[in-house]
């Protein structure tokens, strides 16, 4: 068993990078680069017809990789408050996945332990509450089991490093994640 690492910063590195490195070190993981992986938008035909057709192929490569994974930590930097754009796509592309049978999607998502890792500036401890918010109900609506958070304050690349406070609750999550995986 490993965990899955979906990384929704534009670039390798990065502060939310560095600190899910943390949550996973020393742990069999697997690390989904979202800035490097094109995405598509989500072209929304839930109420099309025709309706959706089959998964983007890069997304179903991504997918397949981690799908089976049952641990997912999400990084992304807050960007104006939320998710970066690459991580929000990654997201809402959930509502074409899901309405391709062959997936199972939602059946296969029941039950994965979902984290989360957030970087940002401008006071995020505070300001990045309501994406943590956010997150615990997209969680819940996909009925995984929301095992906590992180956020951390960087801007300048390797800031996060420096914050001892989001350092110490990456090393808890850190060992909560490895008690997962036994």
């Amino acid at each position: 068993m490993k965990a899955a690492v979906i990384n929704g910063s534009a670039r390798d590195g990065s502060n939310s990078d560095l600190l899910a490195r943390v949550v996973v070190e020393g742990l069999p993981h697997e690390v989904v680069q979202l800035g490097i992986d094109k995405l598509p938008h989500i072209d929304d035909r839930r109420h099309a017809n025709p309706s959706f057709g089959p998964v983007n192929a890069a997304y179903g490569a991504i997918m397949e990789r981690i799908l089976d994974c049952p641990v997912w930590v999400f990084a992304s930097p807050v960007y104006w408050y939320g998710f970066s754009g690459i991580m929000k796509d990654f997201v809402d592309l959930w509502s074409h996945i899901m309405r391709v049978p062959e997936w199972q999607f939602q059946k296969r998502m029941a039950g994965k332990h979902a984290f989360l890792v957030l970087v940002g500036g401008d006071n995020p401890r505070l300001k990045a509450l309501g994406l943590v918010q956010q997150f615990y109900w997209t969680a819940d609506f996909m009925k995984m089991q929301f095992g906590g958070y992180v956020i951390g304050e960087g801007n300048r690349p390797g800031d996060v490093l420096h914050d001892m406070e989001a350092m110490s609750q990456a090393r808890a999550l850190n060992r909560q994640v490895a008690s997962l995986l036994g």
